[in-house]
């Protein structure tokens, strides 16, 4: 792919001045030894309060990191392109049951809590899409070039991830083969503009960014951004969209087209009417059904929402689907882009207790859900509240449904004006000495 580029572009003459080590075949680096390991990092305590070394730090930075639990010693080694959207991209998967059983490190982050983790860069390499557009400020990229820096700087990152992996062969790795996603690339894709001719550009605030896209497909992959949330932002010139590749928010613009002051603008699901010419209540109780286009033919069964988009389109999020179940909205799925609608028997639907039991794991209770203890040790009081609700209604705290204040100052434990503890109920070790009121 490098050599499809012509000798005076400035993506050929960067990769050469910047990357030359990485075009031998023979590429190899004693990280173990090599002084680009920076030893200065300080470790970070996943759950701590402290964001004096968050991964926040790193933002825009790539290279190999590692989660050490400090219970056991067990170590979880990894690479990003960027380190601070990889560490949260962690703490999402990390909650979603399905992933404990086939990943090492969740699973043993589902027993024991991230407050049991640290979290290092070990080596950071460069980040060649961040570099040449700070190197050079206005050039206009397409993108294939963004494709070929992007590679570089993932291929450079995984090799010495891979190294990393064969010295310390980590506990909490499920492989430690890596595996490199873009050596299938053909110089035939360059002519590949989907089945959309749009042209979109990207500008960033500063305009030092101007990349160019073939298509709004094309730059929805290559920018990390949900079609119709790309949809949403062209040409509203007040109202920039992040992008988690270029890890900064960008504008899109079509120049076909003029700019707009306007708003993004959301869908309202419940303006949406319900699906006709389907007996929903004839269909299999808690099976997700995907019919084609015209309702009769099936095209697919799943067991829920998370299955299907795992399935058909290998993503974790599955709202693009859930929102639009047993409503008159086909969703687009799969590799050809079929439109299909998603229908389920209702009364399996509206069963959220059964559809919670029966989750692997069986019922839960939601954060809000959980009783809890308030301890005022001012007063030597420690009273139990059914609900977080409960408690944050009894201290005054308008905003009843905010749980997040009260984690703070669960994980590490202090003092809440001075004055109070929070516990949640099965962690308390002291004597209840009352219960709280229920809120109005």
């Amino acid at each position: 792919m490098y050599e499809s580029l012509l000798d005076t572009d400035p993506v050929k003459l960067y990769i050469k001045n910047n990357c030359d080590h990485l075009l031998s075949l023979e590429f190899s680096i004693d990280v173990f030894t090599s002084d680009k390991i920076l030893t200065e990092y300080k470790d970070y305590y996943v759950k701590s309060s402290d964001r004096k070394n968050h991964p926040s730090t790193y933002t825009n930075k790539s290279g190999v990191y590692i989660f050490t639990c400090t219970d056991t010693g067990f170590q979880y080694v990894g690479s990003a392109i960027c380190l601070n959207k990889r560490f949260k991209s962690h703490l999402i998967n990390s909650v979603r049951v399905e992933r404990g059983g086939n990943n090492p490190l969740y699973s043993a982050v589902q027993k024991l809590g991230w407050d049991r983790f640290i979290w290092k860069p070990v080596f950071i390499t460069d980040n060649h899409m961040i570099k040449f557009l700070e190197n050079n400020p206005g050039v206009e990229l397409g993108y294939n070039s963004l494709y070929i820096l992007r590679s570089f700087t993932q291929f450079e990152a995984r090799s010495i991830e891979q190294a990393f992996l064969t010295k310390l062969r980590p506990m909490l790795n499920g492989m430690y083969k890596v595996i490199f996603p873009f050596v299938n690339w053909q110089k035939d894709n360059e002519n590949y503009t989907d089945n959309d001719s749009v042209k979109l550009t990207v500008e960033s605030k500063d305009r030092e960014l101007n990349l160019t896209f073939p298509s709004k497909n094309r730059a929805a992959v290559s920018l990390g951004i949900p079609n119709t949330t790309l949809n949403r932002y062209i040409n509203l010139q007040n109202f920039p969209v992040y992008s988690p590749i270029l890890d900064r928010k960008i504008f899109l613009i079509d120049r076909t087209k003029p700019l707009s002051s306007d708003r993004p603008k959301f869908e309202d699901y419940k303006s949406i009417s319900p699906i006709s010419d389907v007996d929903l209540y004839a269909l299999d109780k808690g099976k997700l059904f995907a019919l084609n286009l015209d309702k009769e033919t099936l095209y697919g069964i799943y067991d829920n929402p998370s299955h299907a988009a795992l399935t058909l389109d290998n993503k974790s999020d599955n709202k693009y689907i859930r929102r639009y179940i047993n409503l008159e909205r086909p969703v687009i799925v799969g590799s050809n882009k079929d439109s299909v609608y998603f229908v389920m028997n209702p009364d399996w639907k509206n069963d959220i207790i059964r559809r919670i039991a029966d989750r692997p794991g069986g019922r839960k209770k939601s954060s809000l859900s959980k009783s809890i203890v308030l301890v005022d040790v001012k007063n030597n009081t420690s009273l139990l509240f059914e609900t977080v609700s409960d408690l944050i209604a009894f201290i005054g705290k308008k905003a009843v449904t905010d749980t997040g204040f009260v984690k703070k100052y669960m994980n590490p434990r202090k003092l809440y004006k001075g004055q109070y503890e929070f516990y949640y109920e099965n962690e308390f070790k002291g004597t209840i000495t009352g219960k709280g009121p229920r809120r109005k």
